[in-house]
């Protein structure tokens, strides 16, 4: 799942919950973000796409700069609307910690998160339900443009 969908549904989580407090708000997202990667979301082909190759971390950091392109304009629009809180922030940090991590050992080339890379992958497997990008981009996308637009109304 892309990180503005993930970070879109831990505000979302974290807003409906009342919580107001930083610390909580970003081991929130933290958390929601295996839940988040349990459920088949269809963009695992890109996921094995972006690692092949002889230059992983370029396809990998291609990726992640469409994805900050969209929270960047979630993040303007609540800006906008006066809802950017510490909170909302710390839980849209926390939602993308599991990734930067894979992202961190993927330009290392060396294993350095240790069991919360065995909880991610596990966490991506857990449901072994797989469909089209073509599916699941324009899902994922259709769900943060509806719940960022929400969070800030």
């Amino acid at each position: 799942m892309f990180i503005t969908a993930h970070a879109a549904v831990s505000v979302t989580v974290a807003s409906a919950l009342g919580i107001d407090q930083p610390a909580a708000a970003f081991a929130l997202g933290w958390v929601l973000h295996y839940f988040g990667d349990a459920l088949p979301h269809g963009d695992e082909s890109l996921g094995e796409w972006a690692k092949r190759g002889r230059i992983p971390a370029f396809r990998m950091g291609l990726m992640f700069a469409v994805d900050l392109v969209g929270l960047a304009a979630a993040l303007l629009w609540c800006r906008s609307q006066g809802v950017l809180t510490p909170a909302v922030w710390a839980a849209v940090v926390g939602s993308a910690v599991p990734d930067l991590l894979v992202g961190l050992e993927l330009v290392l080339r060396k294993p350095v998160t240790g069991p919360l890379a065995w909880l991610h992958e596990a966490a991506h497997h857990s449901i072994n339900f797989v469909y089209s990008p073509w599916i699941g981009v324009p899902l994922q996308i259709l769900l943060a443009v509806t719940l960022w637009w929400l969070i800030g109304r």
